[in-house]
C-alpha cells in the first residue's frame, strides 16, 4: 500500500499558506504527529515519493532530516514544527558536525513551510550541489553551531525566513564562520574548481539578527537577489545558549550584508563578477559595515538604508570597493550618515551626495520600532525611521515600508 494513501491537499480541505507552488494542491498527503501515521518526520520522508506532501503537527521533533527526493513538500500549517537537533554530538570542529536539515543532491523543486530549525551541530538547513529550485517559506534557523541557512546550490527562493543567534563558539576563531544566511559556491583549492555553484538564489523579506559572523554572506555566489531584507547586531556572542557551556566572545567580522568574490592564495579571482542585487534592504547596529562589497564586482545596491553600523568609525555604513572582476559596483538612492566609496564604484542620488546639508545626521533618526517574534530574545530592538517631514522621504526610500513588513510572525 502507498504510504501516502490519504486524500489530496485539495480533497482534505487544508488551508494552505497564501503562496505555494501550483502543483501542491493535487499532492497526496500524509500527516506526522503523536497520533498520526508517522511519529517522526524522517520516516515520512523515507516513505515519500515525488509529489507527496508531508503535513507536520505543531510541536517539537528531536531529530535531524536528510531529504534527497524531488518535489517533496514539508509543511506545518497549524503553528510551528520545531526540529531540535540538540541530541546531535558536537564534531571536532563546527565543520565536522551534522546539519539539522540537509537537502542533498536529489532535493529539487521542494517546498518547506513553518519549520523552526535549531541546535544543529553544524548548519541549520544546508542545501548543497543539485538541491536546487526549492522554496523555503516562513522558516527559521536559530542557535545552530555554524550557519543558519547554507545555500550552496542554484535557483532557490527564501521568503519571510529568519536566521538568528547562530554561533560557532568552539571554532578555532569563535564567530569566524557562523553567518545567518550564507549563499556560497564550494570552491576546492586542491582541485582548482568549484564543486557546487550558488547561482541565481533569491531572498525576499528575510531577517537576520545576532549571528556571530555576518548576517548575510554571499561569498563566491553569483546573481543573488536580496529584496526587502533586514540585518542587525552581527558579531554577536549571544547564540547557542543551550550548547555553549560558558560565555565566549565572537571574533567574527560583523557586517550586515557582506557580498563577495573569492581570491585564492595565487590571487586568481573566482566568481569575482558576482553581480548581486540588493534593494529595499536595511542594515542597523552591525559593528563592521552595514553593506560590504567584499571584493565582488557588478554589485547593484539601491533604495537601501544603513544606520548605526561601522562601530570601528571608518565611515562604512556602505563600504564599496573594487573586486577582481571587470564590472563596476553601483549604489543609488540609498540613505546613510556616511559611505566609503572607492575605485570605480559608481554612486548616484544618495543621501550623502544630494541632501542639504549633504550628510544625514543621527539626529534625523528619531523613532524606534518594535521587532517581536518567538525567536527574538529581545522584546524590542532599536529600529529607525526618519523624522516626518524630512525632505529625504519625498525622494528616497521610506523606511516605514521596511518597518511594517512582516519580519517574524
Amino acid at each position: 500500500m502507498d504510504a501516502f494513501d490519504e486524500k489530496t491537499v485539495t480533497e482534505s480541505g487544508l488551508v494552505l499558506p497564501f503562496w505555494v507552488p501550483p502543483h501542491l494542491a493535487g499532492n497526496k498527503i500524509v500527516r506526522v504527529g503523536v497520533d498520526k501515521k508517522f511519529s517522526s518526520i524522517q520516516s515520512a520522508i523515507d516513505a515519500a515519493v515525488e509529489y507527496n506532501t508531508i503535513v507536520i503537527d505543531a510541536g517539537v521533533y528531536y531529530e535531524s532530516l536528510i531529504i534527497n527526493k524531488p518535489r517533496i513538500a514539508l509543511m506545518c500549517i497549524d503553528g510551528i514544527a520545531v526540529i531540535d537537533a540538540i541530541n546531535q554530538p558536537l564534531g571536532s570542529s563546527p565543520w565536522r558536525g551534522t546539519s539539522a536539515v540537509l537537502l542533498d543532491e536529489g532535493a529539487q523543486h521542494g517546498y518547506y513551510y513553518g519549520l523552526h530549525i535549531k541546535n544543529a551541530s553544524k548548519h541549520g538547513m544546508e542545501m548543497k550541489g543539485h538541491a536546487s529550485h526549492n522554496l523555503v517559506h516562513h522558516c527559521y534557523a536559530t542557535d545552530n553551531v555554524l550557519v543558519g541557512f547554507l545555500i550552496s546550490s542554484t535557483g532557490n527562493l527564501f521568503y519571510q525566513c529568519g536566521a538568528h543567534y547562530n554561533f560557532d563558539f568552539f571554532n578555532t576563531t569563535p564567530g569566524k564562520d557562523a553567518d545567518g544566511f550564507q549563499v556560497t559556491g564550494n570552491y576546492n583549492k586542491a582541485l582548482g574548481r568549484t564543486l557546487y555553484k550558488a547561482y541565481s538564489n533569491k531572498l525576499y523579506y528575510c531577517s537576520a539578527f545576532h549571528n556571530a559572523d555576518d548576517n548575510y554572506d554571499l561569498w563566491a555566489s553569483k546573481n543573488t537577489l536580496i529584496h526587502g531584507c533586514v540585518a542587525g547586531y552581527a558579531k554577536s556572542s549571544e547564540g547557542c545558549r543551550e550548547r555553549r557551556p560558558v560565555a565566549v566572545k565572537s571574533m567574527g567580522d560583523g557586517s550586515g550584508f557582506k557580498l563577495g568574490g573569492y581570491s585564492d592564495s595565487s590571487g586568481r579571482g573566482v566568481f569575482s563578477n558576482g553581480s548581486p542585487t540588493l534593494e529595499y534592504c536595511l542594515a542597523f547596529n552591525n559593528p563592521q559595515a552595514g553593506f560590504n562589497t567584499n571584493n565582488t564586482s557588478g554589485a547593484k545596491i539601491s533604495f537601501s538604508t544603513a544606520y548605526g553600523n561601522d562601530q570601528e568609525g571608518q565611515g562604512r555604513q556602505f563600504w564599496m570597493y573594487d573586486g577582481t572582476g571587470t564590472q563596476a559596483n553601483t549604489i543609488n538612492n540609498c540613505l546613510a550618515t556616511n559611505a566609503f566609496i572607492s575605485g570605480s564604484s559608481i554612486a548616484t542620488h544618495n543621501s550623502w551626495q544630494e541632501l542639504n546639508p549633504p550628510v544625514v545626521s543621527n539626529a534625523d533618526f528619531l523613532n524606534e520600532g518594535r521587532i517581536q517574534g518567538p525567536y527574538s530574545r529581545k522584546k524590542t530592538a532599536r529600529f529607525v525611521s526618519l523624522t516626518m517631514g524630512h525632505d529625504v522621504l519625498s525622494r528616497r526610500i521610506s523606511i516605514q515600508e521596511a518597518m511594517e513588513m512582516r519580519i517574524e510572525p
